[in-house]
């Protein structure tokens, strides 16, 4: 009988495993199937996000044309220390990132998407940063919403379609911080977060300077100031670590003043002039931080805001504690460019992967608080009122990013529109089903980027490139002196603001070349093939100068056009 009892209890421990395994398997079946893939699917649409139509327009930023300038002098004329751009050595800039793109054109052709794709890269790099952190701080969800908050912001795709030193800078920065908080949890000098995070900040260094660490440092020593662990400072070894940064960040310089000292003189005086606060924009370069600050974040602009000002108000949140890091790596780094910075809306991208964070914790607990509340007509209202302030406030970012000069009526509403659809379609769910609400934004906002990425902006870009050009001529030609003309585009004389004079080439061009002689000096735009035949006809009367171009492609659909300063002999 005892032997019985005792087998009965035996079989007790595994009736109850069995009962377990079959709850746990009605939990799984009750569980959709794409939920256990979840990351892989935020994964694929933050790709789709960042490399759809990523070489559908032309190189047309004033940042994307020095790294495509100074990149095609390295390739053609094998200035690899120090590059040139418009015949002048770009002294500023370290060459590192004109290497990478280098590197990735002669392996993808030499074309926009070989040439943008490693800045893409990094583009995509800051969201796992952001994604990663948010995971390591909270849990996968938050970081799930982190990285699709990212890739359904309209500024921040536009930046890792636009390539620039500061997309590498914010990778690399983000990765250092991310590292160090790893490093925190272990507290161990010599380990592999601890090698990873001076490796990353050297690289930072690297391709923009020193300023990375600056970037770096604000958030660490804040945190260490806050939370009262100066013991963490000494356990990091920042000796060794800064001797390893000085070897990387240094280096450029280091080899320039070997090779010349005059042109290292002359980088410590174009970084103070960049750097140094100066009396003319000192005091307004905050407002102009703030109003910037909703089209950076949007379509999140809200919680953007809210993620600004949380060292003001954010103790009160259950999260405060872990939340604490990312708001003073924001903050800090805020206050820091705003008081630095000339122009303020291109520096604010080192702040990302925080703001990122920030916005997915809020947005997060939002969607909590309205899941656990009944809506009454009241919050309908709310909605609506809602919905109405998001469709106009996406009216207004399309208006101000493509109507000025540049994009005609129909496109900026057209920007316009594909902005507004996201956030009618979320705020029509949003107290209904909110979580349902963010995944539809979040669809429909990346289908509309890619919209805008692959059918609106190639035309703006190409307009734009036009505008360059007129600008230029606007630099280039005095301006009581008069433009002749043989070919050109009907809105080119408007952006150039100049007086153009047509010059027929009925009955034959070599009237064109006497009227040209008879002016002694002077301007004309004309088209390549009509450039070489009258450079052919007048070569014996006149001395020749191109001084602008504006290339032809088959994205812009414009004839190659010509400025050239003519002088008799």
């Amino acid at each position: 009988m005892l032997g019985k009892r005792h087998a009965f209890f035996r079989f007790l421990p595994r009736c109850a495993k069995s009962q377990a395994l079959r709850g746990s398997q009605k939990e799984r079946a009750g569980i959709p199937f794409w939920s256990h893939y979840a990351d892989l699917l935020v994964g694929i649409v933050c790709i789709a996000s960042v490399f759809c139509f990523l070489g559908s327009r032309d190189i047309a930023d004033v940042r994307e044309r020095r790294i495509a300038g100074t990149a095609a002098d390295v390739a053609d004329h094998g200035h690899w220390l120090l590059p040139q751009l418009e015949g002048k050595p770009r002294i500023l800039k370290p060459p590192f990132a004109d290497w990478i793109a280098v590197g990735s054109m002669r392996l993808l052709g030499r074309n926009e998407f070989g040439f943008r794709l490693p800045f893409a890269l990094a583009g995509l790099g800051i969201i796992f940063v952001a994604w990663a952190i948010a995971r390591r701080l909270f849990d996968g969800e938050t970081g799930r919403i982190a990285a699709l908050i990212l890739a359904a912001t309209p500024y921040f795709i536009s930046q890792c379609h636009s390539p620039s030193q500061d997309l590498l800078l914010t990778f690399f920065t983000g990765l250092a911080l991310l590292l160090w908080l790893v490093w925190k949890k272990e507290g161990r000098p010599w380990s592999a977060s601890w090698w990873g995070f001076y490796v990353s900040l050297s690289l930072a260094c690297l391709f923009k300077g020193p300023l990375a660490l600056v970037i770096v440092s604000i958030p660490i020593v804040l945190e260490l100031w806050v939370s009262h662990q100066w013991h963490l400072g000494v356990r990091m070894r920042p000796w060794w670590g800064v001797l390893m940064v000085i070897g990387f960040a240094f280096a450029w310089p280091i080899m320039l003043w070997l090779w010349n000292k005059d042109f290292l003189v002359q980088m410590i005086a174009d970084v103070k002039r960049s750097v140094v606060p100066s009396q003319e924009h000192h005091g307004w370069s905050y407002f102009q931080h703030l109003c910037n600050w909703p089209w950076f974040t949007y379509p999140w602009s809200v919680f953007g805001i809210g993620a600004l000002f949380l060292p003001a108000w954010g103790r009160k949140l259950q999260s405060w504690s872990r939340l604490r890091f990312c708001s003073l790596w924001l903050t800090g780094n805020f206050v820091f460019f705003a008081v630095c910075a000339k122009q303020p809306i291109h520096h604010l991208l080192p702040m990302v992967p925080s703001v990122g964070v920030i916005e997915a914790v809020l947005l997060r607990q939002f969607l909590k608080t309205i899941e656990s509340r009944n809506i009454d007509r009241f919050g309908w209202v709310v909605a609506g009122l809602l919905s109405l302030c998001c469709v106009l406030f996406s009216f207004g970012v399309g208006f101000s990013m493509y109507s000025r000069g540049i994009a005609s009526l129909t496109r900026a509403l057209a920007v316009g529109c594909c902005l507004a659809i996201p956030a009618f379609i979320g705020s029509c769910f949003l107290f209904s089903r909110p979580q349902r609400a963010f995944k539809l934004f979040v669809l429909t906002g990346v289908l509309c980027i890619i919209t805008i990425s692959g059918w609106i902006e190639p035309p703006v870009s190409a307009r734009r490139s036009i505008v360059s050009f007129a600008h230029g001529i606007n630099r280039v030609v005095p301006g009581n002196e008069p433009i002749y003309f043989t070919h050109t585009k009907e809105d080119l004389p408007f952006y150039a603001r100049r007086e153009f004079r047509r010059l027929e080439l009925d009955p034959q061009p070599r009237a064109v070349v006497s009227a040209l002689a008879s002016r002694k000096q002077g301007y004309f735009l004309v088209s390549q093939d009509i450039y070489e035949m009258l450079a052919a006809l007048g070569k014996d009367q006149l001395m020749f100068e191109v001084v602008l171009r504006h290339e032809s492609s088959k994205k812009n659909n414009a004839i190659p056009l010509l400025l050239v300063h003519f002088v008799a002999r």
